[in-house]
């Protein structure tokens, strides 16, 4: 680095900047270029640092790739990793791919070192001012402007060192299969993925559902997974993760029971069932599963509803009011069982699932279901009560409705009291046929999560992790209380 920095210092300044400099009645030499280098200003400094750091990069950028794909192999398992050494992961990439494979991350490792510039820069400039302004010696003055200068260089060239190091972790795919390349572009590895994640301190993996193969490599070293995706990329997630050694699997279920599901078609499946099939295949090759199921969550009932978490924007239903009852608008929908009774449900805030299955990870063993709940079990009208308790406890002055035709409140909104409509299984399927006959497909899944209320599958009897965990849910009016502003 230091004999390439030298020799383009002397370049700057004998070819390209040699206005600037004292002349000689002689070609410089070893004894009087020190004092000719000295002329040189802190541009060409900079200038010559750049081009230094483009020299060492086709030396630097093999070993830093190899390092960097070394470095990102979690496994505790020696035996499970990609790479055994350096020597090995060499010599790997290059059958697969090439001279070209091995240099891969060139370009942004350019990138990086261009920016010597303020390296070396800085430190001709900071060098000038401690000779100036203080009576440091010699060594004195290298050793603070040497470090002062290495501080300047990391503040410019942060940022493009972490997507250096994103490039060159990128899976390479073909020959190697350790996954599929996802940044084809150095904009690609700029952009920061789930940032509100990352802001948090999580470490954000971007990956294919896709690719098993890019998958079973992410989850190398991986104890436990969590699924929050449904359908197929969740059929490939599992596969991808019993492939990898995954130890714990939670599939995207919460919510309703699989054991209170109905057997045969469900319209409400959303390839769930079919994703627990694919764990009690794997179960006995070492992968414990267990469906966490919560009931109805809390968020339904809030303003702006599931979505307005962050919740179930793919579901159909997440919309404020979707599920049971509008709070808002002070209505709800009432379903009963077959016998005439009062569907009952279950209900527990999303903060608490995430507690519940938190503590769940310390358990030795994992059921089948792990049944969590943050109120006891209720009837749809008991839940309706709440919210009307709620109502009454502070006036809704922003929901409150203005009579077009008599010109005052209407006396439901005054005295807070909802608007109900009771359905048997009769007028429930009446419902779903008018949806299906409109083709409002909306209509049709609030229809269909009313019947399955109706059918008990947002109910049941004991909740096994309360029992289980030390934890301490929040109770439904508390929630419900302070989600509202009261």
């Amino acid at each position: 680095m230091l004999g390439s920095l030298t020799f383009y210092r002397r370049i700057l300044s004998e070819k390209v900047l040699v206005n600037r400099m004292p002349s000689f009645s002689q070609p410089p030499t070893h004894q009087n270029f020190s004092a000719q280098e000295n002329e040189l200003p802190s541009f060409g400094h900079g200038m010559a640092g750049i081009l230094a750091g483009w020299t060492v990069s086709f030396i630097a950028a093999p070993v830093e790739h190899v390092k960097a794909r070394l470095q990102t192999q979690y496994a505790v398992d020696k035996a499970k990793r990609l790479y055994s050494g350096p020597i090995d992961c060499s010599t790997k990439i290059i059958r697969a791919h090439g001279i070209r494979g091995i240099y891969h991350g060139l370009s942004a490792t350019l990138l990086f070192r261009s920016f010597f510039f303020f390296w070396w820069g800085s430190y001709d400039v900071l060098t000038q001012l401690f000779n100036k302004h203080t009576s440091f010696s010699k060594p004195s003055i290298n050793f603070w402007a040497g470090g002062l200068s290495a501080q300047v260089f990391w503040l410019m060239s942060y940022p493009s060192d972490v997507v250096k190091q994103r490039i060159m972790t990128d899976p390479l795919g073909g020959g190697l299969r350790d996954g599929e390349r996802k940044f084809r572009r150095w904009r690609d590895a700029a952009r920061e993925p789930k940032p509100q994640l990352t802001a948090r301190g999580w470490q954000v993996v971007i990956v294919n559902y896709n690719s098993p193969q890019d998958l079973a490599f992410k989850l190398t070293g991986v104890h436990t997974v969590i699924s929050t995706v449904s359908g197929p990329p969740q059929r490939v997630l599992i596969d991808a993760a019993a492939q990898a050694g995954v130890r714990r699997f939670a599939p995207s279920e919460f919510e309703g029971a699989p054991s209170q599901r109905p057997q045969g078609a469900d319209a409400l499946d959303r390839g769930k069932q079919a994703a627990l099939e694919r764990l009690r295949h794997h179960q006995p090759r070492g992968m414990q599963y267990t469906s966490f199921v919560c009931g109805i969550l809390y968020e339904r009932f809030r303003p702006g509803g599931l979505i307005g978490s962050g919740i179930g924007r793919g579901s159909g239903v997440g919309a404020e009011g979707d599920y049971l009852m509008n709070v808002r608008q002070a209505r709800a929908q009432i379903p009963r069982q077959a016998n005439g009774q009062l569907a009952k449900i279950r209900l527990t805030s999303a903060e608490d699932v995430g507690k519940f299955v938190a503590a769940a990870l310390g358990l030795q063993q994992w059921p089948t279901e792990l049944r969590m709940s943050g109120e006891e079990r209720l009837d749809v009208s008991r839940v309706v009560q709440i919210a009307e308790t709620v109502r009454r406890k502070k006036p809704f002055q922003h929901i409150l409705l203005l009579s077009e035709f008599q010109g005052s409140f209407s006396n439901k909104v005054l005295e807070r009291r909802f608007e109900r409509a009771e359905h048997n299984p009769a007028s429930l399927q009446s419902l779903l046929q008018l949806a299906r006959a409109r083709q409002d497909m909306q209509a049709q899944l609030r229809a269909l999560n009313l019947i399955a209320t109706a059918n008990g599958r947002y109910d049941f009897a004991s909740s096994n992790l309360n029992s289980l965990v030390n934890v301490t849910p929040k109770r439904f009016q508390a929630w419900l209380q302070e989600a509202w502003g009261n």
